[in-house]
């Protein structure tokens, strides 16, 4: 039963932990059991941050009033509801606590090749383009989102015929939070989590306001989003904010470094196992198959954006180059916006390499 049950999946987390150490060693380092409870802890904490921010705001609160006894009931609070956020966090991804514990040795080792490697790598250009990022300037824009590419030609053929931006999300949008406001979504600055990043980037490359991009697709959606107003960066001086904006640095890049060479050893595992048992073999197979066809399946999206983009071009084109009907012979104004590129696709398009995705994975 559990191997049929989670057999596979608890092998392979099994194989990335001995190809993480192997790499550790390789380094000449090691993560000890502080360390995989360090990792733990660490993970369990940003799971439970981004859930309860508000009691970590009174726990804040409480100590600049210097009300430890507060802070301390406050802080039992916010511990007792992380390990039940974590516990949530793992029956909803569908792992076991077993296979969590190998993920947190993992990273635990991972962490320590990728903390070596950037070890003095942050420059001074590093810093002032992180504070320009995390103090800079902040987009708010209005969004729809949508489930496939007949509803995204619905909808940018409701905006090219006039129809407001804000009633086409109403009308449309898959997004129930954001119907309501006509898209709208609250300011974010590049930093901001939570956002896919090539949602971000296509938002601030947006430059006038009214601007509207072409589809985005991110998280299993398609969005079309359109620039309200960029707002100025705050006024705070970059010597008094360095060392934070510096370890909010270094925490960015040891996760993004130990993302992709977590992603690595995932591969690796997934290459160089010669499955004996029967069922985990067919697990095996199955899973090969399964992730073969969803690249097939994103291929075959990427290609339907593009034929429809090209036929939307010629069209247009065609527009421009046929005089109308009363006979005149000028060239008529073309249509909105620029011809563009198929739609901007996300890091999200990435077949995920691991057995599972869990929170402690992104």
């Amino acid at each position: 039963m559990l191997i049929a049950s989670s057999g596979l999946d608890m092998l392979l987390r099994v194989v990335q932990v001995e190809l993480a150490e192997a790499l550790a060693e390789k380094e000449g380092l090691k993560a000890t059991d502080e360390d995989v409870a360090a990792e733990t802890e660490r993970t369990t904490f940003l799971m439970a941050k981004e859930a309860n921010q508000d009691l970590l705001d009174k726990i804040q609160d409480a100590e600049m009033k210097q009300d430890q006894a507060l802070a301390e009931k406050l802080r039992e609070q916010f511990n007792s509801d992380a390990k039940l956020i974590l516990q949530q966090a793992l029956v909803r991804e569908r792992m076991t606590t077993a296979e969590f514990e190998l993920l947190m040795r993992t990273n635990a080792n991972l962490r320590k090749v990728v903390e070596k490697q950037i070890e003095g790598k942050i420059t001074e250009e590093n810093l002032r383009e992180a504070f320009l990022n995390l103090y800079g300037e902040n987009v708010r824009i209005r969004h729809i989102q949508l489930a496939n590419i007949a509803e995204v030609a619905e909808a940018q053929a409701r905006l090219r015929d006039g129809v407001p931006f804000q009633q086409v999300a109403r009308q449309m949008s898959r997004n129930a939070a954001t119907r309501a406001t006509g898209g709208e979504l609250l300011p974010f600055s590049r930093e901001t989590q939570g956002l896919p990043d090539v949602f971000k980037e296509v938002a601030f490359s947006l430059k006038n306001p009214g601007d509207v991009s072409d589809p985005v697709e991110a998280n299993g959606s398609y969005h079309l989003l359109q620039l309200i107003e960029k707002i100025s960066p705050k006024a705070i001086k970059f010597e008094d904010v360095r060392d934070s904006v510096h370890q909010q640095l270094h925490d960015r890049w040891v996760t993004e470094r130990m993302k992709l060479l977590r992603e690595q050893l995932a591969r690796k595992a997934m290459t160089s196992l010669d499955i004996k048992d029967p069922v985990l073999r067919q697990q095996f197979r199955d899973r090969i198959t399964q992730r073969e066809n969803q690249i097939k399946e994103r291929d075959q999206i990427a290609r339907e954006l593009a034929r429809q983009r090209e036929l939307q071009n010629r069209e247009l084109l065609g527009a421009t180059d046929e005089p109308d009907a009363a006979g005149d012979t000028d060239t008529p104004a073309t249509a909105e916006g620029e011809l563009r590129p198929p739609a901007t696709r996300s890091g999200l398009d990435t077949p995920d390499q691991t057995p599972t995705t869990s929170p402690a994975e992104q």
